[in-house]
Parts: structure tokens; C-alpha cells; sequence
């Protein structure tokens, strides 16, 4: 599907855009295991897969192709360390990972058959596991914030962009898994779910890639990995643990997470990693109180940012602009209504186009969500492209 070459902001365009993109297509997958259930996801996407895989290798000459997955390669290896040096119940986690992906493969039909033969001869013993690997390598642009209510709720937003040309249509998942809580996940076909955003009744996550990583391509674990395990064990297991225990990482995310406890309390959290470094901040529970993240990593001064940041300054400049209009937006809402936005008030700000490309609504937006985690209930409007109002 032909959409814009270049990220457009005016409304003719974001209304062409948001039509041709097209609803939400949602789907339940009903497993007996968390394997199964990614086995049946493979299924349901085959299609999909198949279309990036061919348009992924089309931009590639063959001696990119083979450097790449002999790099993947690399770092699957140093995934399979760390999970084989880890304590439980992490060893178990990242294990499950593993069978995930091969899982999510098989069902898929992933075939070295999709690679033409003189890319393939460049690649030793290419396999099905190389390509689903390879997918996963894979990062997309976004925002998020979240905002702590007079009565200890959170409120939270999230615009999900993508500027690859590789997700042509919007998907949402939902899981029904012994185990697990229902958990819903916003999909891009070719990876885990993870990435992007997802939810279940008393947690919702949010992933924003980072301009950092190691340098030189040293292998390391791949940032989506984590997303997934944050999505299916982050109630269980500190996402700290988790982030510290399969380091360093080839790449980087913020993950911002809401969780409700048993006793009803709401915590908000964003751990921001990279390569060997990572770092958490917390929401307060003072009202007002907020997190905001863009595609740069929030201290400045952090080794995370210091040592391994890999962005221009220019660029830099405009993602924190990101931020400060948020700020600025807050701001102005407060002046003017004396009270906090809720939830049905982030319409505005995530229809805003001010900041031209870098706005809350371009054509890059392939979605957007915004909601509420209360003491009693989790509320989630998520629609397809960017936000427009009428």
C-alpha cells in the first residue's frame, strides 16, 4: 500500500492518510501455553511476515544481507549466554523467549525459499530461526507520558509511529493464556509482541526507542527482547532485574510501565537502557506529577546518555522539543481550567501538529493510545493513525 514518502502534518493529509491506513484490525488468540499462542500469532501474520521479509531483503545488496545476519547471529549468541548465566526465574524467562521466537517462526512459514539464491549462497547455512531473529532487529519512533491524578490514578498517552514503509495495516492482539491476565498488544506483524504498546487489567506498558547503543556493531542483546519479557513478567519480576540481567544491549528503549498493586496503590515507572547502562525514574504521587518521554534519552547527564547517546545535536534539540511542548501544553491547560487534564482532555494534545514532523499528529503516527489506571478499573482508547479532531 502506497502511503507518503515524507512525514506530512497538515490536516488534508493526516485525513488522507488515517483513511487510507484504515481501522484497527483486532483478532484473540485462545492458547494453552504462552509457546502456542505465539505459534498461532505466526499463523495469523504469515502473510505479513512474508511481505517484510521480501521488501526488507529488496533494499539490500546481497553482501549487506549476509553481514547482517552473521551480526544477528552474533547476537542471538549473546542472548543464549546471558539466559544460560542468569538465576531463576530470569534463565526461565529468557528461555521461554527462545521458544517463543522458534514458535512464532514456525507458524509463520518462514522459509530461506523467501530469499533469493544469490543472497543466500553469501549466508552459511541460512535458517528460518536467522530470519526471525534478523525481523526482530527493528526499532520505531514514539512518545509517551503519563500524569499522576488528585486521587492516585495515572493517566497516560502514547502516539506509536513508524516511518519503515514495513507496517502497512494496524493490528491489535489480545492473548487469552492460562497464567496470564488477558493481555491486548498492539502489533507490528513482523515482531513479538512488545514493542509498541500493550495492557491488561492492571498494567499498561509503552516502548520508546532510543538513539544510543554500542558502538561498531559489537553484538548484544537485542532492546525488543526485553520489551517482551517486561510484557509478559514485569508484574513479577522487577523490570531492573530483568534489564540488568542480559546486558549490554546492541541497541536501546525507554519502557513505561503503570502497574496497579494488591492493595490498590498505582505505581508509574521508566527504566531507560542501552548498551551497559540503565536507569529508573518513578512517578511521584504528588498530583500533577508527570513522565515524559520522547525518542532521547531524559538525563543528559547520565552515563546512559554521556557515553553511549547516538543522535546528532540537532536532532536531539528536537526530540527534547517533544517534551517541552508537552510541558508547555500542560501548562496552558492548567492556566486555563484550573485542574489537571483527565484522560478524555489528551485528545488535544495528541491531535496537536505543532512542531510540523516532530508533532503528536503526522502521517509517521500509525496509532495512538490514551486511558486511565484507577483503583478500580484500567480505561484504554487506542485508534488507528493519528489522532484528528473534527
Amino acid at each position: 500500500m502506497a502511503f507518503f514518502k515524507t512525514t506530512r502534518y497538515n490536516l488534508p493529509d493526516l485525513k488522507t492518510f488515517k483513511k487510507q491506513f484504515g481501522p484497527l484490525r483486532r483478532f484473540t488468540i485462545h492458547a494453552k501455553s504462552i509457546v502456542a499462542a505465539h505459534e498461532v500469532l505466526g499463523k495469523n501474520m504469515r502473510a505479513e511476515i512474508a511481505r517484510v521479509i521480501k521488501s526488507k531483503v529488496a533494499t539490500k545488496t546481497p553482501k549487506q544481507f549476509a553481514s547482517e545476519i552473521l551480526f544477528i547471529r552474533s547476537c542471538a549468541e549473546h542472548f543464549s549466554h546471558r539466559v544460560a548465566k542468569s538465576s531463576a526465574p530470569l534463565s526461565a524467562m529468557g528461555k521461554t523467549y527462545i521458544s517463543c521466537l522458534t514458535a512464532w517462526a514456525k507458524g509463520s512459514g518462514i522459509s530461506t525459499s523467501l530469499i533469493p539464491a544469490r543472497y543466500r549462497e553469501k549466508v552459511p547455512s541460512l535458517t528460518a530461526l536467522d530470519l526471525a531473529w534478523w525481523l526482530q532487529n527493528d526499532n520505531v519512533g514514539c512518545q509517551t507520558g503519563m500524569m499522576r491524578e488528585t486521587d492516585g490514578g495515572v493517566i497516560f498517552w502514547h502516539t506509536e509511529e513508524d516511518n519503515s514503509g514495513y507496517l502497512n495495516k494496524p493490528y491489535v492482539a489480545s492473548f487469552k493464556i492460562p497464567g496470564f491476565p488477558p493481555i491486548h498488544a498492539f502489533m507490528y506483524p513482523f515482531l513479538l509482541p512488545g514493542p509498541a504498546f500493550a495492557w491488561n487489567t492492571e498494567f499498561f506498558q509503552a516502548v520508546d526507542f532510543l538513539y544510543v547503543g554500542l558502538k561498531k556493531r559489537t553484538a548484544g542483546t537485542l532492546a525488543n527482547s526485553i520489551a517482551w519479557m517486561s510484557l509478559w513478567y514485569g508484574q513479577k519480576v522487577a523490570l531492573q532485574k530483568i534489564v540488568a540481567a542480559f546486558g549490554p544491549y546492541f541497541d536501546g528503549y525507554a519502557v513505561n510501565t503503570i502497574k496497579k498493586s494488591k492493595n490498590q496503590k498505582i505505581s508509574g515507572d521508566k527504566i531507560e537502557f542501552g548498551a551497559d547502562a540503565f536507569f529508573t525514574t518513578t512517578l511521584k504521587t504528588t498530583p500533577g506529577s508527570k513522565l515524559v518521554q520522547a525518542n532521547c534519552v531524559s538525563s543528559a547527564t547520565s552515563t546512559l546518555f554521556k557515553k553511549y547517546n547516538d543522535s546528532t545535536a540537532k536532532k536531539d534539540w528536537k526530540l527534547r522539543q517533544r517534551v517541552q511542548r508537552v510541558n508547555d501544553w500542560l501548562m496552558s491547560f492548567k492556566k486555563t481550567y484550573h485542574r489537571l487534564p483527565r484522560a478524555a482532555d489528551l485528545t488535544s494534545l495528541l491531535a496537536s501538529r505543532n512542531g510540523k514532523g516532530y508533532g503528536f499528529a503526522n502521517t509517521d503516527v500509525k496509532a495512538y493510545v490514551f486511558g486511565r489506571v484507577g483503583k478500580s478499573n484500567i480505561d484504554v482508547n487506542v485508534d488507528a493513525g493519528p489522532c484528528i479532531i473534527s
